[in-house]
């Protein structure tokens, strides 16, 4: 995923092109927008991706400047501000009816369910919708869809599923797999250390 400049007032303006490559990834992750060839991240992909997420009733307050921001009228730390305040807004707000099929095509059955800590048939129900998704298989979901997000702009699927599963020295050694393992938390500082390490490859793609 190339970023283009068009979206900064100042090619220096690196932590907004970050913000804004997380934004539009998550929304073609989850298929909240069209499937596109050009993956230029510019102000139209950044307000679609705005205006997707408050139709499923998340950052609403921040897609209410997408006007303002498409036509250039805001400050560089504005769009910054609006662009923290939405990823936030959908870090706190799973979204299991968008994030199941995304999740199962990349990951494959046998690694999500090794995630999420759940059985083969338990998933099976959730995804189908036959039982709702409970809330800590909700946040898990949302927390590994969040890590996807991240890491889709540098590998492909078969990449995606290999880097869970390699060990990381900045992990002590472990696998992101292995640290997400059985009944964790996404505040448990194994998963936060896994998220920033994903994270991470977001920083070249946004010089």
């Amino acid at each position: 995923m190339s970023p283009s400049q068009s979206m900064l007032q100042s090619p220096s303006e690196a932590r907004t092109a970050m913000l804004g490559i997380k934004l539009v990834s998550l929304a073609n992750l989850l298929r909240l927008v069209p499937e596109t060839d050009d993956f230029r991240i510019g102000k139209q992909s950044v307000t679609a991706a705005l205006d997707a997420f408050a139709q499923v009733g998340v950052g609403r307050h921040a897609a209410a400047h997408g006007a303002q921001f498409m036509a250039g009228n805001l400050t560089p730390r504005l769009t910054t501000k609006m662009l923290e305040d939405v990823l936030e807004a959908i870090e706190q707000s799973p979204l299991p009816d968008h994030e199941w099929a995304p999740m199962a095509e990349l990951l494959g059955d046998d690694l999500l369910e090794s995630l999420l800590g759940a059985s083969a048939s338990s998933v099976r129900r959730y995804r189908t919708g036959e039982r709702p998704t409970p809330d800590r298989i909700a946040q898990r979901l949302h927390f590994v869809s969040l890590i996807v997000a991240d890491l889709a702009g540098s590998y492909n699927s078969f990449g995606i599923r290999r880097w869970f599963g390699r060990s990381r020295q900045a992990l002590s050694g472990q696998s992101p797999s292995g640290i997400l393992a059985g009944d964790w938390d996404s505040s448990d500082p194994g998963a936060t250390d896994v998220q920033a390490l994903a994270a991470a490859l977001l920083a070249p793609m946004s010089s």
